[in-house]
């Protein structure tokens, strides 16, 4: 939680998320940006240096699947790797995600838990069905604190 007076943080895009991680996966193979697009070109990824710099600066906000399975492959790692951190990402304009719930529903059969906001959680709410199921990010705190899935909150 933010303290008195300080700005929250705004959350990452996918792009930026992926960047830092990336980066990270070069640096421990000693790899420098042009030595990592030559070794992603012959993995099957057309990337260049600066494709490389662009999305580790954050400049690209963001990636897709193919670009992720490829980078995932070529590492030799989980896709959930390219996720690490803390905090919320952005998945769209006014849709965020927890990170850990993100790499949680890649790694296995948990659905991630997304927060809406403005006129998407508006269109949201008004769609909940009338049995009374309401989700929400409590819920999936919850459930993370319990060891649980967010679905055995919900029940």
């Amino acid at each position: 939680m933010a303290a008195r007076g300080e700005a929250k943080k705004a959350p990452r895009t996918i792009g930026q998320v992926v960047g830092r991680n990336l980066a990270q996966l070069r640096e421990q193979r000693g790899q420098t940006q042009q030595e990592a697009a030559d070794f992603l070109r012959m993995n099957g990824l057309a990337w260049t240096a600066a494709n490389i710099a662009s999305i580790e600066s954050g400049r690209r906000e963001s990636i897709d699947l193919g670009a992720l399975t490829l980078l995932a492959e070529a590492y030799d790692v989980r896709p959930s790797r390219l996720f690490e951190g803390e905090g919320e990402m952005r998945l769209g304009a006014e849709v965020t995600v927890s990170l850990k719930s993100y790499r949680r529903w890649l790694d296995g059969p948990v659905r991630p838990v997304l927060t809406f906001t403005g006129s998407v959680a508006r269109k949201q709410i008004a769609s909940m069905p009338a049995d009374g199921m309401f989700r929400f990010q409590a819920d999936a705190e919850l459930a993370a604190r319990l060891g649980l899935t967010p679905q055995d909150v919900y029940q």
